[in-house]
């Protein structure tokens, strides 16, 4: 199944700020498909399968911290919001979102409350969901992993590739 793929304003997960402190996208990501999605069918359904994103995730060193917080799932949406603190002062913020849209989970961002840009789900495990967006001119894909010792890994893949841990608080 093929998700509708919707982007506007400039896009920068929250994640490649908190640690790469890297500068605002180019806007310009025209609307499009996914594509196709290669969805696993796990006894849990809809929005559901990405439950276990629900709590907060922490990161941290000397001069910042990240966190990005879910809520359970419900209607069909989790509500998520990413916070880049440096100093003890709010330096970026980024407005999520989950939606079930049939089959496919589609991630959307709103950094700094501006201009929302869409991901479709490509790959859906108990695990890993991986969200992707040929469109969007950087990142492309945004890849979570629940990793054994429950950490979450994050894989933003655009001009190049940058993995995160978070751990849950």
């Amino acid at each position: 199944m093929r998700a509708p793929i919707r982007s506007g304003g400039s896009f920068l997960p929250a994640i490649l700020l908190a640690v790469a402190l890297v500068s605002g996208c180019r806007s310009g990501s025209s609307p499009g498909d996914a594509s196709s999605s290669a969805i696993t069918s796990p006894a849990v359904s809809g929005i559901a399968r990405a439950g276990w994103l629900v709590g907060r995730w922490h990161w941290a060193d000397a001069a910042s911290t990240f966190d990005e917080t879910w809520s359970a799932p419900k209607d069909g949406v989790m509500i998520g919001r990413g916070e880049l603190r440096k100093g003890g002062t709010l330096a970026f913020f980024e407005d999520l979102r989950i939606e079930a849209r049939g089959d496919v989970l589609v991630y959307v961002a709103s950094p700094n409350g501006k201009g929302a840009t869409e991901f479709a789900s490509t790959l859906v495990t108990a695990d890993r969901i991986r969200f992707e967006n040929p469109q969007h001119d950087d990142p492309k894909v945004l890849d979570y992993r629940r990793l054994a010792d429950g950490t979450l890994q994050v894989d933003v893949v655009g001009s190049s590739t940058q993995t995160f841990l978070l751990r849950r608080e």
